[in-house]
């Protein structure tokens, strides 16, 4: 139940009514590094809209070093539509956006090296809501690459997800090597193979 009047607050909702014995209010980057085990390291959320890096410190954010990257998985899901687009695979309609997401969720994957992909990906054949079959090759590791080269989605490349998250770390004095080697990844972009 909501609160009935401007007094009557989630917290008195919580302990009077549900009797519940505490609560703890976190950000959902602190969580993630917290599910994982840590208390230090850069916790990097891939989610629809944007990508949070939030580096901690035995849990203590340090201030000027969170960055909010406006761009995310529905960014890759375009530009996927659009590679297929390009290559005249397919008509401009938004009914295949659900295919995109599809195709995107189940094949595609982070290329170790992007150059010589080219010449080792495997197709994949994907069956669209009109029976036709799509043959998605090269798409299915251009798409991701959009973390690493932002300019492909149209987007500055100084917001490069490394970039940012190198950026950030070196504002740390001591703590530089356990940040380094404690990077988490959450959220449903994060879900790439070999990301």
């Amino acid at each position: 139940r909501f609160p009935k009047n401007k007094k009557e607050g989630l917290a008195q909702i919580m302990f009077e009514t549900f009797n519940v014995p505490g609560l703890y209010l976190a950000y959902s980057a602190e969580c993630s590094l917290l599910a994982s085990g840590k208390y230090t390291g850069v916790s990097i959320e891939l989610g629809g809209d944007t990508t949070q890096i939030c580096p901690f410190v035995d849990l203590k954010p340090k201030p000027y070093t969170f960055e909010e990257l406006y761009y995310g998985g529905n960014s890759i899901t375009d530009y996927l539509f659009r590679l297929f687009n390009n290559n005249c695979k397919m008509f401009y309609n938004s009914k295949y956006k659900s295919c995109m997401e599809d195709i995107k969720e189940n094949s595609c994957y982070v290329a170790l090296d992007f150059e010589d992909e080219f010449g080792i990906v495997d197709s994949y054949e994907y069956l669209l809501p009109d029976n036709e079959k799509l043959i998605v090759k090269e798409e299915r590791f251009k798409a991701p690459e959009a973390i690493f080269r932002p300019s492909l989605i149209n987007k500055d490349e100084e917001m490069s997800l490394p970039l940012i998250c190198n950026k950030l770390i070196k504002k740390f004095g001591d703590e530089k090597k356990e940040l380094y080697n404690s990077i988490i990844l959450s959220g449903g972009n994060s879900m790439f193979n070999g990301l």
